[in-house]
């Protein structure tokens, strides 16, 4: 027997007992998914979604780092929580917008090849 994916689950509605629907929802920037009552609204976020869009929200506020060096060139470490922002083979450009701001964009290998 095939393990069934949390995807293909029908979750009945805690408040009326009614079959939930799949939909997609906007939590900040992330586009998650979810199940909604078609009779009441009630709503029930996908988990992995859910941990997302937590993570997104966490590292929003800023997270603190310490510089270092390496061969006198200063290097930054990324928390581990930064692998759902960026991965191994990304690219990332930096610009420094003011003597005290640093900004990275991040571009994704597949996003490179569609380019």
């Amino acid at each position: 027997m095939r393990p069934r994916k949390l995807e293909d689950a029908k979750p009945v509605c805690a408040v009326c007992r009614k079959g939930m629907e799949p939909v997609k929802i906007k939590i900040g920037e992330i586009d998650a998914r979810a199940w909604r009552c078609p009779k009441c609204g009630q709503e029930i976020i996908h988990p992995e979604d859910a941990q997302l869009a937590l993570i997104m929200a966490q590292l929003k506020k800023g997270v603190d780092v310490k510089v270092g060096t390496l061969n006198d060139a200063p290097y930054v470490r990324f928390p581990k929580n930064f692998c759902h922002v960026m991965q191994k083979g990304d690219i990332v450009s930096v610009f420094v917008d003011a003597a005290d701001e640093i900004r990275l964009k991040i571009k994704h290998p597949e996003t490179i090849l569609s380019d």
